[in-house]
């Protein structure tokens, strides 16, 4: 399965990056990841043996390397990362949370429905998005209008083929699902490794 390098962009929030990337030629690796969740839901994402398992490990790997190339280093650190598959039913969400125990927090987009909102409820819900949140504890309180920090947080809209990275203690919640189809995303965290870095290598070596 060929793999093209994805163009990212990255952006400066509170301090921090932010990557988001299109991912390039997703449909058939999407579909397959796609298969993947219906029969591994509870199974690590990267110990699985499949093409488009291969094919994300590598645009994660590729992102990666422009997160820390945007950060300032030369190369990326040694690093590994674990995986899993986030299926929200219609009515379903995630709670706020972050990514303990690594550096860099990442999702990729498998299915969403852009038909939000069949359940009704507030037009400023945000149905299926998801919503970082400042990290710096009343920081927006010195901002002015039109001030980049005036907002506490910041949304992002889903779309299959999206490839996001932030950093990971910073927390994040998924809005409720409002349409009629389950949303599918790999959920994911990136570990580093080394003498200093405190943590172990994942299940598959890296």
């Amino acid at each position: 399965m060929e793999t093209r390098p994805s163009a990212v962009e990255i952006i400066t929030l509170w301090s921090s990056l932010f990557l988001e990337a299109d991912l390039p030629d997703h449909g058939e690796p999407t579909r397959r990841l796609i298969d993947l969740a219906a029969t591994h839901r509870d199974d690590g994402v990267f110990s699985i043996d499949d093409p488009g398992v291969v094919w994300l490990k590598r645009q994660i790997a590729h992102g990666v390397g422009a997160y820390f190339s945007r950060s300032g280093r030369e190369s990326a650190p040694e690093w590994g990362a674990r995986g899993r598959f986030d299926v929200q039913e219609p009515g379903g969400y995630r709670p706020l949370a972050n990514e303990p125990g690594a550096f860099l927090a990442g999702m990729y987009v498998l299915q969403w429905s852009p038909e939000q909102g069949v359940g009704g409820g507030r037009d400023d819900a945000l149905p299926g998005c998801v919503s970082f949140y400042d990290p710096r504890v009343a920081m927006n309180m010195n901002a002015i209008k039109r001030d980049p920090y005036h907002r506490y947080h910041h949304s992002l809209l889903p779309r299959p083929g999206l490839l996001s990275m932030w950093p990971a203690h910073i927390s994040y919640f998924v809005h409720p699902n409002r349409s009629r189809e389950p949303t599918m995303a790999v959920r994911f965290g990136v570990q580093l490794h080394g003498p200093s870095s405190g943590n172990p290598r994942g299940p598959d070596g890296r």
